[in-house]
């Protein structure tokens, strides 16, 4: 007689089944549960910075490595100058992306939003404020396209010998 057709095992065996298929189907989907995990914590980043950010204009995306600046004054070519945004300001686009400047100037940790549609009510309200610098197309965050994109160097290894430079392009 098997387990499950006794009466006095059959009950504790269905759940020991029961509880097995579940862990089972727990762990075959952890990989969707933490994607979902980190999709939500970056909405909630993205969302939270859309409250202070720099808003580009409505044509550029923010590129991790790029350099961000404050235009101040026009340059008889057309261009604009001006200082490179401060560490710890967040820039943000209309594509529900957002990013920490670091110090340099440059953009890093993004944090991409999924809900698009929210972020961009957020800015919207926020644009529509005339004491908002980013109000005005002619005094938004623009990227530096002069000075390329900012790449980590590699660190040297303890021996001294360092690894190879796939990211200096200075050489």
């Amino acid at each position: 007689m098997s387990k499950f057709h006794n009466p006095i095992t059959s009950p504790g065996a269905t759940v020991l089944c029961g509880i097995t298929l579940v862990a089972a189907g727990t762990l075959g989907s952890l990989p969707r549960l933490e994607t979902s995990l980190a999709e939500s914590n970056h909405n909630r980043i993205a969302q939270q910075r859309a409250q202070v950010c720099r808003v580009l204009p409505a044509t550029e995306k923010i590129e991790l490595g790029a350099y961000y600046f404050q235009p101040t004054t026009p340059t008889p070519d057309g261009g604009m100058t001006g200082s490179l945004l401060n560490e710890g300001e967040y820039v943000c686009d209309r594509y529900g992306t957002t990013a920490r400047i670091e110090r340099g100037g440059y953009a890093q940790f993004l944090a991409i939003s999924n809900d698009v549609s929210a972020i961009n009510k957020t800015l919207q309200q926020r644009l529509e404020d005339v004491s908002n610098p980013d109000s005005s197309e002619q005094t938004q965050v623009k990227r530096a396209v002069n000075m390329g994109v900012h790449r980590e160097r590699p660190r040297p290894r303890k021996n001294g010998a360092s690894e190879p430079n796939f990211f200096n392009l200075d050489n």
